[in-house]
């Protein structure tokens, strides 16, 4: 019996998604971590630790998906891999960066995270229209 193998059309993507996924497990226990030692069962409680970590958490799931969506397409539309990787590779780092700054309240690791997070959209956003525009 013959084995068909598919062709994994977005496995440097992939592998960008496998370690932000992780990444968003770990925000997601220290979210539940704070409210077990804060007791704090739905919201904030009024409590800014808690607050922040919602938030550390919630802005990951805030711009992770769609960028990671526009990474993907490029890949999907034969772009340049060391343009998946940059961008891929950039996004993990300004997350943890950002994770990290907006955590600990660290205002230049935060706003570097948030920029750099910032700056891969705009790129990818930019290729994909430029290679729809030489498509035509």
């Amino acid at each position: 019996m013959e084995v068909m193998h598919l062709e994994m059309f977005v496995a440097r993507t992939g592998l960008y998604a496998g370690i932000l996924a992780l990444t968003y497990m770990l925000l997601s226990l220290r979210v539940s971590q704070a409210r077990q030692r804060l007791q704090i069962d739905l919201g904030d409680g009024g409590n800014p630790d808690m607050a922040r970590v919602i938030r550390v958490h919630a802005n990951f799931a805030e711009y992770v998906p769609m960028t990671l969506t526009l990474i993907a397409a490029i890949e999907l539309n034969a772009g340049p891999v060391w343009l998946v990787h940059a961008l891929g590779g950039a996004l993990v780092v300004c997350r943890a960066a950002h994770a990290w700054g907006l955590g600990a309240a660290i205002g230049a690791v935060r706003a570097a995270g948030a920029g750099g997070t910032l700056f891969v959209v705009t790129i990818a956003a930019i290729y994909l229209i430029y290679q729809f525009a030489v498509a035509l």
